[in-house]
């Protein structure tokens, strides 16, 4: 008997031990990741501005690289938000607000930021938003929460989307229960790497040159997101046919 206990103690220690150095590894390669990412960047900001200098330039060429010192200025910015994003939501600093807020404007702001990041990938994708949401326009809750998961999700199709379609469609059953559903046409995810695209710093392209952007950290925002709205989140997935994924929650009835 003590032989076994033995055994399970060191096959624990082992575990243990495999799961702090994968923790570790996830770690480097997420912190010389964001080196890359923010630096990218920077170089763009720094370098552009350094040439609009030049007073000889065309006004064509001026505004092509006031255009390029903005996007690039923007990407740092997403970046470091996400970052805090993660951090506050980790340390336990991350606020919901129960306030009252506006379905159809819900619905408009999430409509237009697909509508501005699909036009900004110039890639060559369709997209819709469908509204099931009831007539009735007022509803408790944070807002900026539900758009934040909302951004994220469509960032993330917009990315894995070469072309093809991207739909949003919005639903509301009986006591304030929502369900928001994405799908995209996108390159999809293996099977085996579902249960994984939720933890912090993975990547599923981890350990090749990758053609995508990104920390590898929007997925665990929107979990911890969800979590602080008690909310839940499946994903059905089928390699270069496309991803959909349907998040679920229930806001509270009256403000508290």
């Amino acid at each position: 008997r003590n032989i076994a206990e033995q055994k399970k103690y060191i096959r624990e220690l082992e575990v243990a031990k495999e799961q702090a150095e994968s923790a570790d590894r996830l770690k480097t390669a997420f912190l010389s990741n964001m080196s890359h990412e923010i630096r990218t960047p920077l170089n763009g900001i720094l370098g552009f501005s350094e040439i609009l200098t030049d007073e000889t330039l065309s006004i064509e060429k001026r505004t092509r690289y006031n255009q390029i010192v903005r996007t690039s200025g923007e990407r740092l910015l997403n970046l470091l938000r996400d970052i805090l994003d993660l951090s506050k939501i980790e340390s336990g600093q991350f606020k919901v607000n129960n306030e009252v807020f506006s379905k159809t404007r819900l619905c408009h702001d999430i409509e237009e930021y697909m509508q501005l990041t699909v036009l900004e990938s110039r890639k060559n994708i369709e997209y819709s938003l469908v509204n099931k949401l009831k007539k009735n326009d007022s509803c408790f809750g944070d807002r900026n929460v539900i758009l934040r998961i909302a951004s994220l999700l469509i960032d993330n199709s917009v990315k894995f989307t070469q072309k093809g379609q991207i739909t949003v469609s919005l639903f509301e059953a009986s006591k304030n229960q929502f369900r928001l559903v994405f799908e995209d046409t996108g390159v999809g995810i293996a099977k085996d790497d579902i249960p994984h695209i939720f933890e912090r710093f993975r990547r599923m392209d981890e350990g090749k040159e990758s053609e995508y952007s990104g920390l590898g950290i929007g997925l665990s925002i929107v979990k911890g997101l969800l979590d602080l709205l008690n909310g839940s989140i499946q994903i059905t997935s089928e390699l270069e046919k496309g991803t959909g994924i349907t998040i679920s929650f229930t806001l509270p009835s009256s403000r508290s």
